[in-house]
């Protein structure tokens, strides 16, 4: 992975208790990244928060859904 960013009701601090935590993605262009990989990555979050994860990559969501969630990225690195 290229960069991390959370996004959602936990980025914007009006999470409930049974809110996921949403996790953007940047691969590094030209890297294998397959959906086992994608999956893993949910899985490691999900181990150290303790939080049921969804994690998408930014090159795989459509062009609607990024503008929706831009004023929600806090990025992570």
């Amino acid at each position: 992975m290229e960069h991390l960013a959370l996004f959602g009701s936990r980025a914007r601090d009006d999470a409930n208790p049974d809110s996921d935590l949403d996790v953007l993605i940047d691969v590094v262009a030209g890297k294998r990244f397959s959906l086992l990989h994608l999956s893993g990555v949910g899985l490691l979050i999900e181990d150290a928060t303790g939080l049921k994860s969804q994690v998408v990559m930014r090159r795989a969501m459509p062009a609607t859904f990024a503008a929706r969630i831009a004023s929600d990225l806090v990025p992570v690195f």
